[in-house]
C-alpha cells in the first residue's frame, strides 16, 4: 500500500490503486509519478517521499571522527 500526501488538506493517506502519471522532462527524459485522489477533498495527490536518514556531523560510518576544533575556535595550525 502506498502513502500519499494531500497538499490541500495537509494530511497523509494510503491508497492501494494509484494512477501512474507519465511525463517527459527536458533534462531527464521519460519520468513517472504515482498519484491518487484525496479521500476527503478529491484533489490529486502525489506519493509521499520517504524520509532520508542523515548521518550526524562528525560520524563516518560507525567510527567517530576526531577533531581538534572546539566550540571557541580552531586550534589546528
Amino acid at each position: 500500500m502506498s502513502q500519499f500526501y494531500c497538499m490541500s488538506c495537509e494530511q497523509a493517506f494510503e491508497n492501494t490503486n494509484p494512477d501512474k502519471m507519465e511525463t517527459i522532462d527536458p533534462v531527464f527524459g521519460s519520468c513517472w509519478k504515482y498519484t491518487a485522489p484525496c479521500p476527503d477533498c478529491g484533489t490529486g495527490s502525489f506519493e509521499k517521499p520517504e524520509q532520508k536518514h542523515r548521518k550526524r556531523p562528525g560520524n563516518v560510518g560507525s567510527k567517530q571522527v576526531q577533531s581538534c576544533c572546539g566550540a571557541g575556535g580552531c586550534c589546528c595550525g
